[in-house]
C-alpha cells in the first residue's frame, strides 16, 4: 500500500488504514487537516471501545460473606406423646465453605460426627454436615429434608448478621417428633 493511496482516500472507511498509517509511517504530520480529525476522532472510537468491551470483572461471590471458622452449638430433642427431652449440647469448632459444584450451595460442618441426626427412607438428611443453598439476604433453605423425609419433615434457617447462623431440621411420625437445633458463631472474620 503506497502513502499516497491512502491519503488520497476521502471516506470514514479509511481510519483502519490511517492507523496502520499511524504505526507504518511515522509521519504523521503528511495527513491533511481532514485526515488527521477523521483519524484522532477514530483513534479516541477505538480506544472507548476497548475500555468499555474489557471482560469485566466477576463479581464477588456472595456466599464468601458467609464462610470461615464458627463455633457450633447443637443439640437434637426428641417429643414422644407430648413428653420431650434433649441431648446433651455438643460444642464444635467447624466451618462453612463455598460448595464449588453449585454457584448458590454452602458446606455447613457443624458437628463432629455423624452419631445421631435424621434417616429419612434410609437416607441420612442431617446430623454433623449439611450443603443447603443460600440466598443473598441470608436465608438458607435445605431441600433433602423434604426430599427424603415428605411432608413429614421441616428445615429453617438464615444468618444473623452474616457472623452468626442458625438452622433448625426437623421430622415427625407416629406420634413422635424429633430434630436438631444448631446455632454457630464466627471465630474470625
Amino acid at each position: 500500500m503506497e502513502l499516497t493511496s491512502v491519503l488520497d482516500r476521502n471516506s470514514c472507511s479509511n481510519n483502519v488504514d490511517y492507523l496502520l498509517l499511524f504505526f507504518i509511517y511515522p509521519s504523521y504530520q503528511t495527513l491533511s487537516v481532514m485526515e488527521r480529525r477523521s483519524f484522532c476522532i477514530f483513534f479516541l472510537a477505538f480506544i472507548i471501545f476497548g475500555l468499555t468491551s474489557c471482560d469485566k470483572e466477576r463479581p464477588l461471590d456472595y456466599r464468601a460473606q458467609y464462610c470461615g471458622e464458627y463455633q457450633f452449638e447443637s443439640y437434637y430433642y426428641s417429643c414422644v406423646r407430648g413428653v420431650c427431652s434433649n441431648s446433651d449440647k455438643i460444642l464444635f469448632n467447624g466451618n462453612i465453605q463455598i460448595d464449588q459444584e453449585t454457584d448458590s450451595t454452602i458446606l455447613i460442618l457443624y458437628a463432629p460426627d455423624d452419631s445421631g441426626g435424621a434417616i429419612c427412607n434410609d437416607e441420612k438428611v442431617f446430623g454433623s454436615q449439611l450443603i443447603p443453598t443460600v440466598k443473598e439476604n441470608g436465608v438458607i433453605y435445605y431441600s433433602k429434608v423434604f426430599e427424603s423425609c415428605g411432608p413429614r419433615g421441616g428445615f429453617e434457617g438464615r444468618y444473623i448478621n452474616s457472623d452468626s447462623i442458625y438452622f433448625h431440621a426437623w421430622s415427625n411420625s407416629n406420634g413422635q417428633d424429633w430434630g436438631q437445633r444448631v446455632t454457630g458463631k464466627r471465630l474470625n472474620k
